[in-house]
This record gives structure tokens, C-alpha cells and sequence, in this order.
């Protein structure tokens, strides 16, 4: 399966979520000796990532596929001050242009978000937040303060969740109706039961018919680790027919899905199951919300 050249020149591709780790300058225990036991259990045997994986090694990797712009999401940075990731990536992009985006990790529920934010801020590439806990986060009062006053700086939410606990999204959704929520990782599916999807289709369902929120299709892999086009196939045109087209960005989430494939292959797989959309439908959703979400 190979998705024509002329479609990779004709329709260039904004990574809306991939990760850069420097294990030699900076810390990152889930990176660390034998890993975290949690994160095998998700991701099988990750040894092959637990090492730099740097702006040079991604542009090889994702290039050939149409790359122009990318945002990076957080990568769970383990220094002591959160804004050095941020700092870290605006030099890569002052010198080599990438990424256009940063998703950095704040700490919304700490009496002093406010300052985080603005610590963050004073990088120009900084877009957005996200937190990786999942239940109960979302409807603290202390993480909703400091929504608040990310809401106040037009920043963006990466809104990480998966099935049972999306509901939550839709009530921060609405209580923060002027602010963009993306949802990462296509809502990250567990499980590729038909009982399991029918699950996260409703709880997709609720979180689409709230205009302010946007999801990112990415993430497949991580559950799926032996994944064809076929078995990706249906979760990818759900989310699209349940956001429409201008509310659907597509990311690769690497290196963590190159577990699982080679970049290419992945973003082939994308464009060959929206081969029936229109020019201009997949035009939105490989290029244009991404800029237009992130404002790159």
C-alpha cells in the first residue's frame, strides 16, 4: 500500500503531534534503564525509543511525506522547571525552523499556573497545554483556575482521555466554550473489541457535538501494535464523520507509534483511507486545521 507521489506533492502534511527527546542533556524517567512498567503494558517492548530522538532523526523520518510544519506535544520532561522543554524547542525552532508549535506541560491545578503560563509564553512558538492524568482531572476546581487563565491567553487544551472518562471533556468543553480542546490520539482506544468501540464511538459522539472541540487522529498503533489499514480504517472515518472534516487534524505521534511502522507507511495508510474525500476535504485535514488550531 503506497499512496501516489503526486498526493504527497499535492498535499502537504502539518504533524500536529510528535515528541523530541534529548537523554543526554535532559531528564526523562519513563526513558530511563528498563522504562516504566506502566507504559510496557500499553506499549509492549519500547526499548527501541528509549534513546535521543532528536529534530534531525524526525525531518529524515517524516520529509519524505510531505512534512512542512509540525507541533510538538509535551514528552514528559522531568526537570525541575517544566518551561526548559519550551525553551529547548523554541532554539531548535529558531535555528531550524521546527517545530512551528509547542504543546508544553503545565501544571494547571498549582496556585501559580499563572506564571507558568507566562514563563511559557515567552516562547513565540508556544500554542497550548497538556496534562497526561486522566480521571478527575478535568474537574478540579484548582485544574479549572488555571483553565481559566489559560483561557484568557487564547492557548489551546490537548485534551488527553480515553474511554471512560470523556464526559469530562464534554463538561470543559462547554464550560470554556471560547477555548479549543483537541483530543489526542483519537481518544486513545484500549481495545479493538466491537463492544470496546461501540463505547468509544458514544463517548465520541458526545464530545463532537461540542463546536469548540477538535480531534487529532493519531495514536493507533499504541493498541493496535500489528495494525493494517483495514483494522484503522473504521476508527479513522468515525472520528472524521463525527467531527466533519474541518474539526479533524491527523499527527503521527512519533516516535512512539514507530513501534509500530515506519513514518511513511503511516501516513500513506492516512491517505489512502480518505482517498473518497474531496481536494479541499483532505487539504483541511492534513494541512490546513492544524495551522488554523495552532495558529502556525
Amino acid at each position: 500500500m503506497h499512496a501516489p507521489e503526486t498526493d504527497k506533492e499535492s498535499v502537504a502534511f502539518v504533524d500536529a503531534h510528535h515528541h523530541l527527546w534529548d537523554l543526554r542533556s535532559h531528564k526523562y524517567e519513563w526513558l530511563e534503564g528498563e522504562g516504566d512498567p506502566k507504559e510496557t503494558a500499553w506499549l509492549g517492548d519500547y526499548s527501541q525509543i528509549r534513546r535521543s530522538y532528536l529534530l534531525e532523526e524526525f525531518l529524515r523520518d517524516a520529509s519524505p511525506s510531505g512534512l512542512a510544519k509540525s507541533v510538538h506535544v509535551q514528552a514528559k520532561w522531568g526537570g525541575p522547571d517544566l518551561a526548559g522543554e519550551t525553551r529547548w524547542l523554541q532554539g531548535l525552532a529558531d535555528r531550524y525552523g521546527f517545530p512551528q508549535g509547542i504543546v508544553a506541560e503545565v501544571d494547571l491545578r498549582a496556585s501559580d499556573a499563572e506564571r507558568q503560563l507566562e514563563r511559557h509564553a515567552e516562547c513565540p512558538n508556544f500554542r497550548g497545554v497538556r496534562m497526561l492524568p486522566m480521571a478527575g482531572l478535568v474537574t478540579d476546581m484548582a485544574f479549572r483556575r488555571g483553565m481559566a487563565a489559560l483561557s484568557r491567553r487564547k492557548l489551546c487544551y490537548d485534551l488527553n482521555t480515553r474511554v471512560p472518562w470523556m464526559a469530562e471533556g464534554v463538561d470543559l468543553a462547554r464550560r470554556f466554550a471560547d477555548t479549543t480542546i483537541l483530543v489526542c490520539n483519537t481518544g486513545n482506544p484500549m481495545a479493538r473489541t466491537e463492544d470496546y468501540f461501540q463505547e468509544w464511538r458514544k463517548e465520541m459522539v458526545a464530545l463532537s457535538a461540542l463546536p469548540n472541540v477538535v480531534v487529532k487522529i493519531s495514536g493507533l498503533g499504541m493498541s493496535d501494535h500489528a495494525w493494517t489499514v483495514d483494522s484503522i480504517r473504521r476508527w479513522i472515518l468515525t472520528a472524521i464523520d463525527l467531527f466533519g472534516t474541518e474539526r479533524s487534524v491527523f499527527a503521527s505521534n512519533w516516535p512512539v507509534d514507530g513501534l509500530f511502522s515506519t513514518y511513511g507507511r503511516l501516513i500513506d495508510a492516512y491517505r489512502t483511507i480518505t482517498t473518497s474525500f474531496s481536494p479541499s476535504q483532505r487539504k483541511a485535514m492534513f494541512c490546513v486545521n492544524a495551522e488554523r488550531y495552532y495558529r502556525i
